[in-house]
């Protein structure tokens, strides 16, 4: 019998008040995951995070909204990437468990 293909990778579980926590201290503004995505209790997100997946004109651009806490318009995959971009996390497949 032949066995399944498949892919091995690491996936990095974060609650979403750890990542709500994070982006606080980054960029000073306070963030509200389970309402901006809408979710349910117990509810998970999945991401793949890639640093550049901000582009450097979409960068410029939204830099200073996130700065100043407009985070809405572009939800926590954009955040997540961002984040990257800026050093602050690193590449991968990331589950936000959301739980309140």
């Amino acid at each position: 019998m032949d066995s399944l293909p498949m892919v091995t990778e690491t996936t990095n579980y974060v609650e979403y008040y750890d990542l709500e926590k994070f982006v606080k201290e980054r960029y000073g503004h306070k963030i509200e995951i389970a309402a901006m995505e809408e979710c349910s209790n117990d509810s998970t997100l999945s991401y793949f995070v890639s640093h550049g997946a901000v582009t450097e004109e979409e960068f410029q651009q939204h830099a200073a909204w996130i700065m100043d806490g407009r985070f809405w318009p572009y939800g926590t995959g954009y955040i997540l990437n961002q984040l990257c971009t800026d050093g602050y996390i690193q590449s991968g497949n990331y589950i936000i468990n959301v739980s309140w």
